[in-house]
């Protein structure tokens, strides 16, 4: 772990070059863009009025949309506080130790690539939180313009507004200045502060 406690923040942001910045960056629009070409899809359902036979009623549509905000209440909290969690006690000893990053099949233990990974793996979960939770209100709001619903209360619309917290959120992953600071803040902070 002494490897882990020398690296600094300068030696992060210049391993934060090139491959691993731009597979931060494809990953993070890649999950919003998922979403995003749902979304598309049940534009187009609504916009050219393609609702279905699917009988739905108002109640098994308040049901899904209690079930979804009990979701974005548990998982919004969580994504705020989950590199707490992830990295609790010795997990942060252990994922370092055991990560290792494979670039061009070549795998590397060098505490900064691993350091960068482990930030990585943790931006995913995080953003596949929310993704979860966008795509269960879209998925509600696709019922809802299938069975006809939507064109009878345009508060379902609401149900897009994950869609939204997901794609600021995701803009905070993306520049190499806030990853910097997110993994000075989440694990060089726990590596420099917890003893191991």
């Amino acid at each position: 772990m002494d490897e882990y406690k020398r690296v600094t923040i300068e030696q992060i942001e210049a391993g934060l070059v090139g491959e691993p910045l731009r597979m931060n960056r494809i990953m993070s629009l890649a999950l919003v863009m998922g979403t995003t070409l749902f979304l598309a899809v049940v534009l187009y359902i609504y916009q050219k009025n393609l609702s279905s036979d699917i009988e739905i009623s108002y109640n098994a549509v308040d049901e899904l949309i209690v079930v979804f905000l009990i979701l974005a209440l548990i998982i919004y909290p969580t994504f705020l506080i989950f590199p707490k969690i992830f990295l609790k006690g010795n997990k942060l000893e252990a994922k370092l130790l055991s990560s290792t990053l494979s670039l061009n099949n070549i795998s590397t233990t060098d505490p900064v690539i691993n350091i960068i990974s482990l930030d990585r793996t943790m931006m995913i979960i995080r953003l596949a939180m929310l993704e979860g939770v966008a795509l269960f209100g879209l998925v509600a709001l696709m019922l809802c313009v299938n069975s006809g619903l939507i064109y009878h209360n345009d508060n379902y619309w609401l149900l897009v507004i994950p869609l939204f917290i997901q794609a600021i959120a995701t803009s905070s992953f993306v520049s190499k200045e806030k990853i910097i600071s997110r993994i000075e803040r989440d694990i060089l902070f726990r590596i420099k502060t917890e003893n191991y």
